[in-house]
């Protein structure tokens, strides 16, 4: 197979089909692993050995095992599919990039812990900048933040936990005031008129309501903590108190509203979001296979009259069988119109199914 014109400024991002790349990047892993270890031998040379020569040999057996095991493991990768190669389409995988590679060996021989700065001070540093960087390039400004999952159903599990709990937010916020001495705020009475806020006024009022404190009682901890606690001590608060006693306190359940095309892991968000897998509405595509914005208009008002609420719409940036767009601008139009009249909003969440980022606002 003959490389068709203009590929060939790619040709040192992959191993290749014929592992064309293989041996200089089998040079590139090497390295890796050596500089690793002399950063490892250099770190307080002056410390002792810990693993001696006597230790190193009583361990013969252990690695004997190893090295038969590894074998033993090498052999049986090799019956998995060619993803590699053109001949292979059957699945959406497809060759690793050697940078993304070489980048996951050496960052996988530190193992760092990113849950903060303090503790994996370089690679959440990194992750940031990666995570702007996807930012950058769907379009947001610089203030965005985001960060790396494992996998796109652990990205679409926590964008609907996201949107659940700033579902809720409005008569938490609402607590909140009244706990610190504030006004309440001009919103409808009662949650299910809170229910119809949106979420872009939401953030803004939970915002509002810390800045507000501050000027009324001051800035210190002690207001900051005045707020989470009542925060907290919300019934309205979901990740305290549980989703069945909110949604009993509001009145109302949750349903989850998605194209026919979406992807099954929506179903396994709802089951471990405790939602059920039967708050699923699901809208119709066209014969491109795009939501229909029509029907979604629908969907969304049986669901109201239905006496429940939406926690969000997916709109599917690229489904997995199909790679159909949704159209995403007309589903935010229609979430204007229904707001302009009175109707209620919907958290939006866009899932970009082929490795695009997903969001939602």
């Amino acid at each position: 197979m003959t490389p068709r014109p203009g590929t060939s400024t790619f040709s040192g991002w992959f191993a290749g089909p014929k592992a064309e790349n293989g041996d200089r990047f089998a040079h590139i892993l090497q390295r890796i692993v050596q500089d690793y270890y002399s950063w490892r031998r250099n770190y307080f040379p002056e410390d002792g050995v810990v693993i001696d020569s006597a230790a190193k040999r009583a361990a013969e057996p252990f690695h004997d095992a190893f090295e038969d095991r590894l074998t033993e493991l090498l052999g049986r990768l090799k019956n998995d599919f060619p993803f590699h190669s053109p001949r292979y389409a059957a699945h959406m995988l497809s060759e690793q990039t050697l940078p993304s590679i070489a980048g996951l060996f050496a960052g996988m021989l530190y193992n760092p812990n990113n849950v903060s700065f303090e503790s994996a001070p370089v690679t959440v540093r990194l992750e940031v900048e990666a995570a702007q960087m996807i930012a950058r390039m769907l379009g947001y400004g610089p203030s965005c933040w985001a960060h790396l999952t494992g996998g796109g159903t652990v990205a679409n599990l926590e964008a609907l936990w996201v949107a659940r709990t700033v579902r809720y937010l409005p008569m938490v916020i609402r607590d909140m005031r009244r706990a610190v001495g504030l006004p309440a705020p001009a919103w409808p009475d009662g949650p299910r008129g809170c229910l119809r806020l949106s979420p872009s006024e939401t953030l803004r009022a939970l915002a509002e309501c810390f800045r507000e404190a501050e000027e009324t009682l001051g800035a210190g901890p002690e207001t900051t903590q005045r707020l989470i606690r009542a925060y907290l001590d919300s019934p309205f608060c979901i990740v305290e108190r549980g989703a069945a006693a909110v949604f009993e306190a509001v009145g109302s359940s949750p349903v989850l509203v998605v194209p026919e095309t979406h992807h099954y892991c929506f179903e396994k968000a709802l089951d471990v979001l405790g939602l059920g897998r039967r708050a699923l509405a699901r809208v119709r595509v066209d014969s491109d296979f795009r939501m229909m914005t029509d029907d979604l208009a629908s969907v969304l008002d049986r669901i109201e009259d239905e006496g429940r609420h939406p926690l969000a719409v997916v709109a599917v940036v690229g489904s997995t069988e199909e790679g159909a767009i949704d159209p995403l601008n007309e589903i935010l139009d229609l979430r204007a119109r229904r707001e302009a009249a009175g109707l209620g909003s919907f958290w939006v969440h866009a899932d970009a199914a082929y490795r695009g980022g997903t969001c939602g606002r």
